[in-house]
This record gives C-alpha cells, sequence and structure tokens, in this order.
C-alpha cells in the first residue's frame, strides 16, 4: 500500500511511523505547505479542510481515485497531560473528524516529576485526566468516524522516548505496538473506501480500540457550579440580562439607557438558531495575563472546541447544538475589543504585503497569494486563535460590543 506522509517539518516523526508500520507500506513524504503558497493551493480541498483550524503532526493519505485523500492524522506529545495540554491540540482532532478523517492522539498516561512550591521543588504526579476518553468518544461518535487515545509509553511515570526518533514513542513498547496495530487496521479498512457502506468502524480491532473509551472514562465532563468558575449556564431566555447586570458589555457606562438600547438592538437581530435554543454555555476565564493571543490562545481556544462537544454539539455541523456557545473574556485588556482584540484583527491586513492590500502583481508569488485569498478569504491565513473563535462561538461578548457568528 502506498502511503502519502505530510509532517509540519519533522522528518523525524514521519521516520518514527514509517519504522513502526513497517515494510509492507511505500512511503512519499511531504511538508504541510503554508496557506497562500502554490503548494498550499495545489492541496486536495479535504486536506485544506483538515488544516482549517490547526496543523496536526502527522496527516496519513492514500491515492483514491487519482486524489490525494487524507485517511488519519496523528497528535504526538510527551508534556504533562494537564488538561489545557491535551485540549489544545484536540481543535486538530475535531477538525480532522469532521472530514471524516480518523484519528490517532498520543499521550501519556502518568507523568512524574517535581515543581516549584514557596520557593522548593517537591515531587509532583500528573496523571492522564479520564474524563478526555469521554470528549474523544463524542467527538468521534457524532461525526461517525474513530477518534482514538492511545498512551505514550512511560516506565513508573518516566517518559520512553525512541533512541532513533527523539521526542516520539519508544517503538519497542507495549504501547507503541498497540498504536501501530490500530493504524494497520485503519489502513487496512480504506482498501473498502469506494464502497456505498464504507466505515473506519466497520473494522472490529478499530470499532473495539473507539468503543472501549466509554468505559475507560472513570471521570466525566461536567459542568462547573462553583461561584468562582470558568464557565456557567444560563437560560438563553434570560441571556440579555444577564450579560448586561453582569456588566460584561457596558459599552456606554456612564449611559445605562444608552448602553441598554444597545444591547435590545443587538438582540433584535441575533440569529434564530441562536435565540431558539433553550441554554447558554458561557465561557468565562478570568486570567492575570492577556491569552487572546498570547500562548496561541490557549487555553482560552482549546477549552472552546472541547466545551462545544462535551456539551453543545449533537451533529456534526457546528450549527447542530443542543445549547450556545458564547466566549466572554475577563482579563482587564481581553474584555475590551478595541484592545487586543482588534490589534490581532487588523494586524493581518495592515501588513505590508497584505494580500488585500495589492494592486499589483509584481512578484510571482503575489499571483497565488491574491488568487488564494478571493478564493478563501483569510480562512486558512488568520492566525490560529482567530480561526478557532470563529469557527466555535456563537458570539463573543466584549465590554464594548458583540461580534454574532
Amino acid at each position: 500500500m502506498e502511503l502519502i506522509i505530510r509532517h509540519d517539518n519533522n522528518q523525524i516523526c514521519g521516520d518514527w511511523l514509517k519504522e513502526g508500520l513497517g515494510n509492507e507500506y511505500s512511503f512519499e513524504f511531504k511538508t504541510i505547505p503554508d496557506p497562500g503558497s502554490p503548494e498550499f493551493l495545489n492541496l486536495p480541498e479535504k486536506i485544506k479542510n483538515v488544516l482549517k483550524l490547526d496543523k496536526p503532526d502527522l496527516i496519513i493519505s492514500r491515492r483514491v481515485n487519482d486524489r490525494e485523500t487524507p485517511i488519519i492524522i496523528i497528535e504526538i506529545t510527551h508534556h504533562k497531560p494537564v488538561s489545557q495540554h491535551i485540549e489544545q491540540r484536540m481543535v486538530r482532532v475535531i477538525a480532522a473528524a469532521e472530514q471524516g478523517v480518523a484519528a490517532i492522539y498520543i499521550t501519556p498516561e502518568l507523568v512524574i516529576g517535581s515543581k516549584k512550591k514557596d520557593g522548593k521543588y517537591v515531587p509532583a504526579r500528573w496523571p492522564f485526566n479520564t474524563k478526555h476518553f469521554e470528549l474523544m468518544y463524542k467527538i468521534g461518535n457524532i461525526n461517525k468516524v474513530p477518534t482514538i487515545f492511545f498512551y505514550y509509553p512511560t516506565k513508573d511515570g518516566i517518559i520512553l522516548d525512541d533512541i532513533n526518533y527523539p521526542d516520539n514513542p519508544k517503538i519497542n513498547t507495549d504501547e507503541s505496538k498497540k498504536i501501530f496495530y490500530c493504524l494497520s487496521n485503519l489502513l487496512q479498512e480504506t482498501k473498502n473506501i469506494n464502497d456505498i457502506n464504507f466505515s473506519f468502524l466497520n473494522n472490529k480491532v478499530v470499532n473495539n480500540e473507539f468503543s472501549k473509551q466509554i468505559s475507560l472514562a472513570i471521570k466525566k465532563y461536567e459542568i462547573n457550579t462553583n461561584a468562582n468558575s470558568t464557565h456557567e449556564i444560563v437560560p438563553t431566555k434570560k441571556l440579555k440580562e444577564y450579560l448586561i447586570s453582569k456588566k460584561f458589555i457596558d459599552k456606554f457606562p456612564s449611559n445605562k439607557k444608552k448602553n441598554i438600547d444597545w444591547v435590545d438592538k443587538t438582540f433584535d437581530n441575533l440569529p434564530n438558531r441562536i435565540v431558539t435554543r433553550e441554554d447558554t454555555l458561557i465561557l468565562k476565564p478570568k486570567l492575570n495575563d492577556s491569552r487572546l493571543f498570547n500562548h496561541s490562545g490557549d487555553p482560552y481556544v482549546g477549552m472552546l472546541g472541547s466545551f462545544d462537544y462535551a456539551f453543545c454539539r449533537w451533529g456534526p455541523n457546528i450549527e447542530d447544538r443542543k445549547m450556545n456557545l458564547i466566549f466572554v473574556p475577563q482579563n482587564k485588556d481581553d474584555a475590551v475589543f478595541s484592545k487586543v482584540f482588534a490589534n490581532a484583527y487588523n494586524s493581518f491586513y495592515n501588513k505590508k504585503n497584505s494580500p488585500f492590500k495589492k494592486d499589483n502583481l509584481a512578484k510571482i508569488e503575489d499571483q497565488f497569494k491574491v488568487a488564494h485569498h478571493l478564493q478563501y478569504g483569510s480562512t486558512f491565513t488568520k492566525n490560529r486563535p482567530l480561526k478557532i473563535y470563529s469557527h466555535f462561538c456563537d458570539l463573543i461578548v466584549f465590554k464594548d460590543g458583540i461580534l454574532v457568528f
């Protein structure tokens, strides 16, 4: 079987995959191109859409009907498996699943080390939270495609990297053998990809690995009802009153009537799908430092994708929600549109070489960049946080205005 392996400028990761899968496959390695480039425009639409929110570590494709067709994405991390680390990569799994592409996510079960406390280093443990099994299963079940966690090999809480492929799982371990056995079964199932009833889940090995995540999810995603929680559920019919009373929207602080009038007119024009959903989930994290765009928007962006599938989504399309998802940033700078958000939003257009400012085709690459932006706008070229906010949010509420999606 001939495979095309795309990686994010990490050939070592591709070589690790080749070693693990063995000799029954042939491999063609390619990098994941940058949006706007001729190479990106040459990608099949399905791969472009897999890349819509972020770049996965690996994309495994086959030629189907003479077209490069993505089959599986792989995410690999050996960082501590705390929730924000797990969730920040989850949008890559979601983007793949929404395109019918299987996803394998490799992360440690437990990392043991030390952390600083009161000026001293003390022993610490970072276990994988099993609630993420539930989330992974929901993503796959809603999109009818396997999305599966596997554990990165460890010994007594110490990461086992492969000596020949640094920062990748040690191949000769029980954990890695399970990974490659599942990958082989996923790939073998694609021999039936043109069948009308094709599904990765027709494969018994794949179906078992995917389905057992339900029993592995000892903990579950739950709405935290504590007073200082980062999230809250509000009846949609009371949402307007809630936002005003909490002063989350306070465009005219010295004129209460004008402020209420602004909110009233905004709510009068909300899409029907938002108004008719019974409840609204409000994500309102409060951090000391601005995080809307710093650190690639994490933990905000990871939480949005995870909360969507954990609580709101019932179907594969973004409108298939039983509950609204709105984002209310609480950091004093993030909370005002005209401060942090506007700067990032405007930065793409304000760049000296922004394709939206071109009035001539002075360079060869200009021909491709202008055409790309005529066809896709900034769908693929805007920064990662903007991609994710605009994909998952029904509303983003700032002190000085509301973005409606």
